[in-house]
């Protein structure tokens, strides 16, 4: 059975008593930066890992590319191990051949070994990809997780979306040893609404009964 994190526990929302629940942050920013009171709260968080998001994996003119690639200041210090976060467009893998799912595992592992380098971060074994694939990119998507766990010698993990948990005999199950399930933008923002449309727990609630896998 795969196991499923949410980096927030969203058991606290539907918790009667109050209990203390691991937590910690996605770093999405190209830029590495921490100002007092993020630091702080960073510092806070129970769980010694915070999610950073390296770079994007793109495919342009049938070339991979490297999209966004982090920068890094004097302010972010921080005790907490870096998770290198890599996100991959999906026609990334589209028509992709065996010899360039190779090329793109290493290059990809070479690069997080570059920005660690060069910016001095202390990073935990995971690697987490994230990418929103389809049933035509599954198989390739698939075979690159195991070529990047192969080539990289860390912990692959990868985030999974509630359609895609849903659609799981068509989306398949990624070949990693954790999911992280992504609950966010349920609604449009450019709704004329009051609710929250990053995340509204009524929408979310009725699908958490495909969760059990």
């Amino acid at each position: 059975m795969k196991k499923i994190f949410l980096l927030f526990s969203l058991s606290i929302l539907f918790s009667c008593k109050e209990e203390n629940h691991p937590y910690t942050f996605y770093y999405w920013k190209t830029k590495l930066a921490l100002n007092a009171i993020e630091n702080r709260a960073l510092e806070k968080a129970s769980t010694p890992y915070i999610y950073v998001r390296f770079f994007d994996v793109d495919k342009v003119g049938a070339k991979f590319q490297p999209v966004a690639v982090i920068t890094k200041d004097n302010t972010f210090k921080t005790s907490k191990q870096t998770v290198p976060v890599i996100f991959i467009t999906n026609r990334t893998f589209l028509n992709i051949k065996p010899d360039e799912i190779t090329f793109l595992a290493k290059s990809i592992s070479d690069l997080i070994e570059k920005k660690k380098s060069d910016y001095q971060l202390k990073t935990s074994n995971e690697i987490q990809i994230d990418c929103d694939w389809t049933a035509g990119t599954r198989d390739d998507y698939f075979r690159f997780l195991n070529e990047l766990k192969k080539t990289s010698g860390k912990e692959i993990t990868s985030t999974l979306r509630l359609h895609q948990v849903r659609d799981r005999k068509v989306m398949g199950v990624p070949p990693v040893s954790k999911v992280y399930l992504m609950c966010y933008s349920t609604s449009s923002p450019l709704e004329n609404s009051d609710k929250n449309s990053i995340f509204n727990v009524n929408l979310i609630t009725p699908d958490f009964s495909i969760l059990h896998l």
